[in-house]
């Protein structure tokens, strides 16, 4: 038996947005440092972090607006293959 949807609580959505904002960060910033450290410097650093700043900032929003479609999408998805026996 599959979980119930429960409503999406604003708050802890904000809070994941937020973690994967983080995610967002760090992911182009070791990008950037590997990108250094192989063929030498794209941007200075205080350039680089404010471009970091905007990837992270787009993928908390991003994730913001796409959390509960895909939540919804894989709560389907499971409902489905459970009712095939696919499980």
């Amino acid at each position: 038996m599959l979980p119930r949807e429960a409503p999406a609580d604003p708050r802890s959505r904000a809070f994941s947005a937020a973690l994967w904002g983080a995610v967002g960060t760090l992911a182009f910033l070791v990008v950037f440092q590997a990108y250094a450290l192989l063929a030498g410097p794209l941007l200075p650093f205080a350039q680089g972090a404010i471009v970091a700043f905007g990837v992270g900032t787009l993928a908390a929003v991003g994730a913001y607006a796409v959390e509960v479609r895909v939540a919804g999408w894989a709560t389907r998805r499971a409902r489905r293959r459970a009712e095939d026996g696919d499980g």
